[in-house]
């Protein structure tokens, strides 16, 4: 009796059941295959389309050779709120996404401050269009939502140091002329 239960332990440690959110993120994975994740149907791809496409993005630093980029990024804003508050608790298994989010911030916002700091709030959005700017605070939203809590006050608090110029003009100012300062709860209508 006590190997057949201490079988049966280990079975159930070795390979725990199926949940309903181990599906969910399958689904996900699925939606994002080629974009975020390895596609098992182009298998001769050698670098997921995020890479790709990240890299004609920051090349060319202008909305439209980021267009593919930013699509990709809208599809996966669409998705991952599908896998429901119970599985984006499973923060582990948001490492992926949630890189993917940090870099794509990054990006925007070092694409909207440019290589001179923005003369003020006015300016602080640079040359984005409103797609791009409804994709940021998008992106923004749901990394403070899904992600594991204070991760993107830390990402903020990077960005505002790492930003060209940032250092003579004190965190306070860099923070007015960000696009980080943008009050996105106004314009996604929350």
């Amino acid at each position: 009796m006590t190997i057949l239960t201490l079988s049966v332990g280990f079975f159930y440690y070795k390979y725990p059941p199926h949940t309903l959110c181990d599906t969910q993120f399958a689904v996900f994975q699925g939606e994002m295959a080629g974009f975020l994740y390895a596609d098992p149907q182009r298998p001769y791809l050698t670098e997921i389309d995020f890479r790709r496409s990240q890299k004609k993005c920051e090349e060319l630093k202008n909305t439209g050779g980021c267009l593919e980029f930013f699509q990709g990024l809208g599809r996966m804003t669409q998705s991952l709120p599908s896998l429901g508050s119970k599985c984006l608790e499973e923060r582990e298994k948001l490492s992926g996404p949630q890189k993917a989010y940090f870099e794509a911030i990054k990006m925007i916002v070092q694409m909207a401050w440019g290589d001179t700091p923005p003369r003020s709030t006015y300016e602080r959005i640079g040359n984005l269009d409103s797609h791009t700017l409804s994709l940021f605070c998008k992106l923004r939203r749901q990394s403070e939502m899904y992600f594991a809590e204070g991760s993107y006050d830390q990402l903020r608090e990077s960005l505002l140091q790492s930003l060209k110029g940032a250092q003579e003009l004190g965190r306070e100012e860099v923070w007015r002329r960000s696009l980080l300062s943008v009050p996105c709860d106004s314009l996604l209508g929350y």
